[in-house]
């Protein structure tokens, strides 16, 4: 699985959120979620510290905006 397989839902200060668009085999949607952390250094993301996995969006939202302030 790659970040190309991923699309960026939100990104505040250094966490983002990403999703992943698929289908089982019966033919239902399925949405994966992931959150990322990045360290930042100043005017560059130098790594990402964490990675976060969430069964729903407004789970992966809640932890991105918690990260706030």
């Amino acid at each position: 699985m790659t970040d190309t397989d991923w699309e960026l839902l939100e990104r505040q200060g250094a966490r983002e959120v990403w999703a992943k668009v698929g289908q089982t085999s019966d033919g239902a949607k399925t949405v994966q979620y992931k959150g990322k952390e990045h360290v930042e250094m100043p005017g560059e993301r130098s790594k990402v510290d964490e990675v976060k996995v969430f069964d729903t969006e407004t789970e992966a939202l809640a932890w991105l905006n918690a990260g706030v302030g």
